[in-house]
């Protein structure tokens, strides 16, 4: 059933309403422990690992003007060298993808709206961030929802690759109500099951179905990756491979787990500095595709939502990206191993409400 306009977004109106209230205290935010901008530009000026004595520059001769449509081009040179890695490794030139940088809930928004027609299916994971499957919804697309499931012998929600989606897939194709999938929508590492599907092992699980019923050339893959970066670059949450050895020799800047060059050209990455980084102030995120025409039809989607970026944001975004892999991140990752102790601890002395999970 489609609609004009999206309906009321119910995790959003509860933030706010409460986000900000006095006196509320807040379990349930999704980004991690912020920075004052004074201290990220401490960070940038102190950085041993990467020099950022020309982003300090930008910053003291800023002019507030507008910006470039598809991002400052130093922004997008940083992005270029953190994904190129990556990239290398699993023999993608980097000047063969293209790189948007945008609000992250602007990325969705803007990819739904860019590359969805009324009648198109897609297959969303469910539960998801509303936006996920809401605009589809109100572009007039059936979305089939790719349900968690309770695994007894993990005592996690997880999603079935070869049950669940690999069914979907069987009774869109092989019916008679529709020749395929428009698109598959995947959020991860997922919110709220924290499940992921950047392994080696799972990715080619997804990347077989997709070839089983001939949607390799032609399914738009869009992976919101906006938590990838929570997970260690050498080691997953999962006990499998997120990246080969030779992969893990290539490069300064660390390979770190994503879906990009793992399923086909048409992958459609989101990522963003607000949650690992925990810099959501910034507003800065980024849109990452090695397809050509797809990439040209969000740019021209954008135009009809922010135009360009922040000006200050951009330029403290490549400071952040500077520093991530040196500060940001280990302190994050430092601060959600030492929360999961006490969030164990606190789970044991409820009683009944404990499930005895490896946190390590």
């Amino acid at each position: 059933m489609s609609s004009s306009r999206p309906r009321p977004f119910g995790v959003e109106r509860f933030f706010a309403k409460y986000e900000f209230a006095p006196k509320q205290k807040h379990l349930s935010n999704s980004d991690c422990e912020t920075v004052s901008m004074q201290e990220l530009l401490d960070m940038a000026k102190n950085s041993k690992a990467r020099p950022c004595a020309d982003v300090l520059d930008l910053w003291r001769t800023l002019d507030l003007g507008y910006t470039e449509s598809s991002g400052h081009p130093k922004l997008r040179e940083e992005l270029r060298k953190v994904y190129q890695p990556v990239l290398s490794a699993r023999g993608i030139p980097s000047s063969k993808v293209n790189i948007m940088t945008c609000v992250p809930i602007e990325g969705i928004v803007v990819s739904m709206n860019a590359l969805l027609d009324p009648g198109d299916v897609i297959i969303v994971m469910e539960p998801c961030y509303q936006v996920l499957s809401e605009i589809a919804i109100t572009r007039g697309c059936r979305v089939i929802p790719w349900f968690a499931r309770f695994n007894d012998k993990t005592n996690l929600y997880e999603f079935d690759i070869q049950h669940d989606l690999r069914g979907i897939w069987q009774r869109e194709v092989r019916g008679t109500s529709n020749a395929g999938i428009k698109m598959l929508v995947m959020n991860s590492p997922h919110n709220p099951t924290g499940w992921d599907c950047m392994s080696t092992a799972r990715a080619n699980e997804i990347r077989e179905v997709m070839i089983e019923f001939g949607a390799l050339e032609d399914t738009i893959v869009f992976c919101d990756e906006m938590y990838g970066r929570i997970l260690d670059d050498d080691a997953c949450s999962v006990a499998s491979d997120v990246v080969t050895d030779d992969e893990k020799a290539v490069g300064s800047y660390p390979i770190f787990p994503t879906l990009l060059g793992r399923l086909n050209s048409k992958t459609i990455i989101l990522s963003g500095l607000s949650k690992p980084q925990g810099l959501p102030g910034l507003r800065v995120g980024w849109l990452v595709t090695q397809d050509d025409n797809l990439f040209e039809k969000l740019c021209e989607q954008k135009d009809y939502t922010t135009i360009c970026g922040s000006a200050p944001s951009e330029i403290l975004a490549i400071a952040a990206l500077r520093v991530q892999d040196e500060i940001l991140l280990p302190r994050s990752r430092d601060t959600v191993r030492r929360n999961m102790i006490l969030l164990r601890e606190a789970l044991v002395n409820t009683g009944g409400y404990h499930q005895s999970i490896d946190t390590a």
